[in-house]
């Protein structure tokens, strides 16, 4: 099992990889749903992490509220995003809609753009889009290897149901990572219920 822990700060996750964390996802500010850590947090948490042969993803988000992002806003997600490959991360986790609730495929074409080799991730404004299976689809044919997922609003449970869809829907073709409000006792018996592997929470025991 590969539990994934999203962690605030190089401190937070030292603690949980102490704690048994298989992999980390390193955000500045859950409090608004993470956003792009500084570039020095980056790297020391890349640091001890892979000197234990922990794997680092890192959010790239450059501010709180929707997923739509100006031209500029872009600008700075495809800096961000290629500094981050050079500082040796493992992935990055991002998410670009329009208003449309589709996602953005213009402007991540442009991000994505000469980016160094690095694992993708495509976070939970997943959970917005309203023709998922398409969306799915495109992921998969432009190299994304795992999509975050709450399965609807997190403002309500964890939807087991359309996880389920979800994942039937990606013919196993990308990794379906469940995330949201999951506390760590609920952990095995989520992964049996959808036949998965893996899973984010934010604490870990």
């Amino acid at each position: 099992m590969i539990r994934e822990v999203r962690v605030s700060d190089y401190r937070s996750a030292v603690r949980a990889i102490k704690r048994g964390a298989a992999r980390i996802e390193l955000n500045a500010a859950l409090s608004v749903g993470g956003l792009t850590p500084s570039w020095a947090n980056i790297r020391q948490t890349i640091a001890f992490a892979h000197a234990q042969s922990v794997p680092v993803i890192v959010t790239v988000r450059p501010r709180s509220g929707s997923f739509i992002y100006s031209a500029a806003e872009v600008q700075i997600i495809q800096q961000d995003t290629h500094m981050i490959a050079q500082l040796g991360a493992d992935g990055i986790s991002l998410g670009l809609l329009t208003s449309h609730h589709q996602i953005n495929t213009t402007q991540l074409q442009q991000i994505l753009t000469d980016l160094p080799p690095i694992n993708l991730i495509f976070n939970r404004a997943f959970d917005q889009i309203n023709n998922q299976p398409l969306a799915i689809q495109w992921l998969i044919a432009n190299n994304f290897q795992r999509i975050v997922t709450h399965g609807g609003s997190l403002n309500k449970p964890l939807n087991i149901k359309h996880l389920q869809e979800v994942i039937q829907w990606s013919h196993r073709q990308i990794e379906i990572l469940p995330s949201g409000g999951i506390s760590p006792g609920k952990v095995a018996d989520i992964l049996k219920v959808l036949n998965l592997t893996q899973i984010q929470v934010s604490n870990i025991v």
